[in-house]
């Protein structure tokens, strides 16, 4: 089980924060706030270093915002 604002990357490459539980799934909110997602426990999993780093530096995409969403950087297992 992740730790509460513990920063983790969803299936899709989508990154939130996990907020706790609810009816058996995780809650995780987009970094800095917003709406709230939920995922089946084990679709997610915590940052690695690096994407850790990227989004605490304050990376930004072509538009000037925070990179919060990496679906193109994951590869199929």
């Amino acid at each position: 089980m992740p730790t509460a604002k513990q920063l983790m990357i969803d299936g899709n490459g989508k990154t939130g924060e996990f907020m706790g539980t609810v009816a058996g799934r995780w809650l995780l909110r987009p970094p800095g706030g917003g709406k709230e997602w939920e995922v089946q426990p084990g679709t997610a999993r915590g940052l690695t270093p690096e994407e850790e780093r990227r989004l605490r530096s304050n990376d930004t995409d072509a538009e000037g915002e925070p990179e919060y969403d990496f679906a193109d950087q994951i590869s199929a297992e």
